[in-house]
């Protein structure tokens, strides 16, 4: 098998694809795994934290606005992680990489290859969305 043989495999295959959008991914993530919370990551931990001990969702221990799978991510981590800023911030690469997971299933479905659109579509959100919402006070939307 030549290089380029080789190469052009790794274009084209779903596997490779995958696989290179999710380390794209991780590797933009990593400055992410220090910051610390933004302002809706805070409420979100408060509100996955005090559903840990037993309060009912939205009417104790926190109400907002937002549906309850992002404090049900943040309590999930804090009950297999440990109470802490790191254990939501692995939280949300986890989920980041599940996304671009679905996000590439979706497009290999439409597609039904690997071609110019799914490499875009793919790199843009495993590379712009990532450090677009992994900054200040972006951190954290649940739109990312």
């Amino acid at each position: 098998m030549t290089v380029k043989h080789t190469i052009a495999h790794i274009r084209t295959s779903p596997r490779w694809a995958l696989i290179i959008l999710l380390i794209l991914t991780i590797l933009c993530s990593v400055p992410m795994l220090e910051h610390p919370p933004g302002r809706d990551q805070g409420i979100f931990a408060y509100i996955g934290w005090r559903w840990l001990d037993g309060h009912v969702p939205y009417r104790e221990g926190g109400v907002e606005v937002k549906g309850p799978g992002v404090y049900l991510l943040y309590a999930l981590a804090f009950r297999l992680l440990g109470l802490s800023t790191q254990s939501i911030r692995v939280a949300d690469l986890l989920w980041r990489l599940l996304t671009v997971s679905g996000f590439f299933a979706l497009l290999w479905t439409v597609y039904r290859r690997v071609n110019v659109a799914v490499w875009a579509a793919g790199l843009f959100y495993a590379v712009v969305g990532t450090l677009t919402f992994s900054k200040g006070w972006t951190s954290a939307q649940t739109e990312s």
